[in-house]
């Protein structure tokens, strides 16, 4: 990504400008990975119970019709 955006400078000027808009852009995708990293703790780390079943159960069925977006 940062190739890609230093690739489309025409100038010295622009370069701080371009990085700005690199640490936003990785910051936002960071994140977004870091509040899904602590969603699949939650989910997947469940002490044994009813929850636990709910999510056990969820899980074999999407593994079964290949509908796997909400675990993975």
């Amino acid at each position: 990504m940062l190739g890609t955006l230093l690739g489309k400078v025409e100038s010295k000027a622009q370069i701080a400008t371009v990085i700005k808009l690199y640490e936003r852009l990785r910051k936002e995708r960071t994140l977004k990975i870091r509040e899904e990293t602590f969603r699949q703790q939650e989910e997947f780390h469940l002490v044994d119970g009813e929850a636990q079943e709910l999510r056990d159960r969820e899980l074999a069925v999407s593994l079964e019709t290949h509908e796997r977006s909400n675990f993975w």
